[in-house]
């Protein structure tokens, strides 16, 4: 994963998939990759996988996304492997691994899966979703032959994302 970039001094130093047992920096400092890419330092609650969409409070912790989340969202960068690690999600730019259910496409709306507590996202033609993601667009299809590293009954894979600082309000239900 890239580094952050930026003029004047580096706010971390390190790539921006590391993951910190103790926090190195204050929580809900931005940083930018040199891709342009906008990422937050957060506090994660649970262990996540790169990829994984999360919901991030007020105060800046991170917990995976729920039908019952709202607010911020982000994607997570690097595997975190216990709860309470500190790293990067990115809110802003464009994830080339970001969890999606098998079915999703680019032409339906984002929305968080309603059978699961694992931070992946399906789209609004599948019988399990329930909320939408608003500014977050699937960009490619999901990687249907990748092996799956979320254990859930919808087969998960990784997809390209474009997230321009997406969010749940709770107000778009999608049922089938």
């Amino acid at each position: 994963m890239a580094e952050l970039s930026g003029q004047g001094p580096i706010i971390h130093s390190g790539a921006t998939s590391e993951v910190d047992s103790s926090q190195k920096i204050k929580l809900g400092s931005r940083g930018y990759d040199v891709d342009g890419n906008e990422l937050v330092y957060v506090d994660f609650q649970e262990s996540c996988i790169a990829g994984e969409w999360v919901a991030i409070d007020a105060g800046y912790l991170a917990t995976q996304l729920t039908a019952a989340s709202r607010g911020p969202v982000g994607v997570v960068v690097g595997t975190v492997s216990a709860s309470d690690r500190f790293g990067w999600v990115m809110v802003r730019g464009i994830h080339t691994a970001a969890w999606a259910t098998s079915g999703a496409t680019t032409v339906d709306p984002v929305v968080v899966a309603a059978t699961t507590d694992l931070g992946h996202v399906a789209t609004g033609t599948s019988a399990d979703v329930s909320i939408l993601v608003s500014g977050a667009h699937i960009a490619t299809a999901p990687d249907t032959c990748a092996s799956t590293a979320l254990g859930t009954s919808a087969l998960a894979a990784p997809c390209t994302v474009i997230l321009t600082y997406p969010h749940i309000s709770g107000a778009f239900s999608v049922t089938s």
